[in-house]
C-alpha cells in the first residue's frame, strides 16, 4: 500500500511539474503536490489557488478541496449561539407542552376508570 501511494505521488510529480513537457507547453503544471504525512497530501492548483488536502484510502486518493473554505459565513459566531439558544427553548417549550397534554391526558383516563369504579361500586351495592 505505501508502494503504491509513493508510486501515485511520484507519477504526479512528474506529470504536473515535467520540465520538459512544461518547455513543450510554455507553462508549468496545474498542480503542485506536498506530502504531508505518510498517507496525506496537499494538492494546489496554481490557477484557481484552490488547495485540496488528499488522503490514500486503499488503492483510491480521496481529496477534500478548500473551495467552500472562502465563503464568508452567513452568521457571526454569537448570531450562531443565539440561534441554537432560541431553538433550544423552542425545543423545551414543545417538551413541556407535550407534557402539559399528556398528563391532562392521563388525569382524564384516570377520571374515567374512578367513575367505572365507583359506577361498579354502586351497582354492587344495589344488589
Amino acid at each position: 500500500m505505501k508502494a503504491i501511494f509513493l508510486s501515485l505521488i511520484a507519477v504526479l510529480i512528474v506529470t504536473t511539474a515535467n520540465p520538459v513537457a512544461a518547455d513543450s507547453k510554455k507553462e508549468k503544471g496545474t498542480y503542485q503536490i506536498v506530502k504531508a504525512t505518510e498517507n496525506r497530501l496537499w494538492r494546489l492548483n496554481t490557477r484557481t489557488g484552490e488547495i485540496s488536502v488528499c488522503l490514500l484510502d486503499g488503492e483510491q486518493l480521496v481529496c477534500t478541496s478548500s473551495a467552500n473554505a472562502i465563503e464568508v459565513p452567513k452568521q457571526t459566531y454569537e448570531e450562531r449561539l443565539a440561534e441554537k439558544k432560541r431553538q433550544t427553548e423552542e425545543q423545551n417549550m414543545r417538551r413541556e407542552e407535550q407534557r402539559r397534554k399528556d398528563l391532562a391526558f392521563l388525569d382524564r383516563v384516570i377520571e374515567a376508570v374512578r367513575s367505572l369504579v365507583n359506577a361498579s361500586m354502586e351497582k354492587e351495592a344495589t344488589k
